[in-house]
C-alpha cells in the first residue's frame, strides 16, 4: 500500500493525501480491469447467477403485473382500434409504462445488490471491490472501509438519479424543469 515514509510514522495517512481517495484505497486497477472481462464471465458463471436469480424473479413478476395492468389501459385499447401492429402496442405504449415500477423497484433494490456482490465475491473468491472490503474489515485498514463506504453511497445516489432522470424517458406526464404557474 504505502511506504511508511509516505504515510508518517504512525502508519496513517497525513494530511492532503486523506482526501485522495483512490490513493488511499489502492485498488490495484490491473486486478479489478480483468473483473469484467469475458473470459472472467465465463468462468464465473454460477456465482453471477447466484447473485442475479433472486433480483431477476422479483423484476419478471413485477413486470407481468404491471404489464397487465398496463394491457387493460384505455390507451392501449385506442391504439388497437387503430390498427397498428400489436408488437408496436405492446412494446411502445403498454411496456414504456409497465417499466416504471420495475426501474423504481431496481433503484430501491441497487443497495442489496452491493452487499450481494460483497457476499458473492467473498464466497467465490473473486476478485473485486467486496472482497477487497472484507479484507480491509478484516485488517483494521480504516482508509480502506472508508472508501468503500464513500464510494457505495455515491454508486447509490447516482443510480437514484439515473432512475428519476429516466422518469422522463419511460412516462411522458413526467418533465424536469421550470413549472409555469
Amino acid at each position: 500500500m504505502f511506504s511508511r515514509s509516505e504515510v508518517g510514522g504512525n502508519g496513517k495517512i497525513n494530511g492532503i493525501d486523506s482526501i485522495f481517495i483512490p490513493m488511499a484505497c489502492d485498488l490495484k486497477l490491473q486486478k479489478l480491469s480483468t473483473a469484467f472481462t469475458a473470459k472472467v464471465i465465463g468462468q464465473h458463471r454460477s456465482s453471477l447467477l447466484t447473485a442475479a436469480w433472486a433480483p431477476a424473479a422479483v423484476y419478471a413478476r413485477l413486470l407481468r403485473g404491471s404489464m397487465l395492468e398496463s394491457l387493460g389501459q384505455n390507451y392501449v385499447l385506442y391504439a388497437r382500434a387503430r390498427g397498428l401492429l400489436e408488437r408496436l402496442v405492446i412494446v411502445q405504449y403498454a411496456l414504456k409504462n409497465a417499466l416504471l415500477p420495475v426501474v423504481t423497484v431496481f433503484g430501491l433494490s441497487f443497495a442489496n445488490l452491493l452487499s450481494g456482490a460483497v457476499i458473492v465475491e467473498s464466497v467465490f473468491a473473486l476478485p473485486g471491490l467486496g472482497r477487497f472490503a472484507v479484507q480491509s474489515i478484516l485488517n483494521r485498514d480504516y482508509p480502506v472501509v472508508q472508501c468503500y463506504v464513500c464510494l457505495t453511497a455515491v454508486l447509490f445516489v447516482v443510480v437514484n438519479l439515473i432512475v428519476d432522470l429516466t422518469y422522463g424517458y419511460f412516462d411522458p406526464r413526467i418533465r424536469f424543469g421550470k413549472q409555469e404557474v
